[in-house]
């Protein structure tokens, strides 16, 4: 919370790594090594399992908007970082709370499966694809945005609060995309986001992931 300053701060977005730790039936995140700073607008990601930006104040005037929901770019990184670095989850803090940005644990091996059979051209091209993808299904300009009268997303829902940005995106269907010939078919959301306000967090409401092991890890 202390990197969204709301007050003569810094108006840069910033990044850093998580690590989780076990304490009983549950795992508890915390910060994991050196925050990195980015400029105003983008901050570069992290090759994590578990990982997080902010979305700071300062970005809330720029785009002159309410809500900081996550732009079309972070789930692309995410997704990337998925394949490429096994990432699990990634946060996105924001003045309002944190967005949690997962994989539908329903297609997370049929994703992976696809992928890994692809050639590394071929993994860039489906990136690429998804990509321009989300730009026509998920993607969704904050500027402008007030509570009071919302804005369309791409499927027509009025996304005025955190609440209804966050049923739009969990009920976006992928369905099908062929590259170089290999088809993947889902008929399923990719992502699977949760929202937090700071109150929730503070009160330390648990939230679940699925966990990937890839090599072991």
């Amino acid at each position: 919370k202390s990197l969204i300053p709301k007050v003569n701060g810094n108006s840069h977005e910033q990044a850093g790594s998580l690590k989780i730790e076990k304490r009983g039936k549950y795992y508890v995140i915390h910060l994991d090594g050196k925050v990195q700073k980015g400029n105003s607008e983008e901050v570069d990601s992290v090759k994590t399992k578990y990982n997080y930006h902010s979305h700071p104040e300062a970005a809330y005037h720029i785009h002159n908007c309410e809500i900081g929901f996550p732009s079309r770019d972070d789930y692309i990184t995410f997704l990337d970082g998925f394949f490429k670095y096994n990432t699990n989850f990634h946060i996105i803090a924001a003045v309002e709370g944190v967005y949690i940005l997962k994989i539908n644990p329903c297609v997370i091996n049929k994703l992976r499966e696809f992928y890994n059979k692809l050639t590394n051209k071929d993994q860039e091209k489906f990136i690429e694809l998804i990509d321009k993808w989300a730009d026509k299904n998920i993607n969704l300009s904050k500027t402008g945005l007030k509570r009071s009268t919302g804005k369309k997303a791409p499927d027509g829902t009025n996304i005025k609060d955190e609440h209804t940005y966050i049923e739009f995106v969990n009920n976006v269907l992928f369905n099908k995309m062929t590259v170089s010939g290999q088809k993947i078919e889902l008929n399923a959301p990719v992502f699977d986001i949760v929202y937090q306000s700071w109150e929730t967090v503070e009160n330390k409401v648990p939230f679940v992931f699925t966990a990937h092991v890839q090599n072991g890890q």
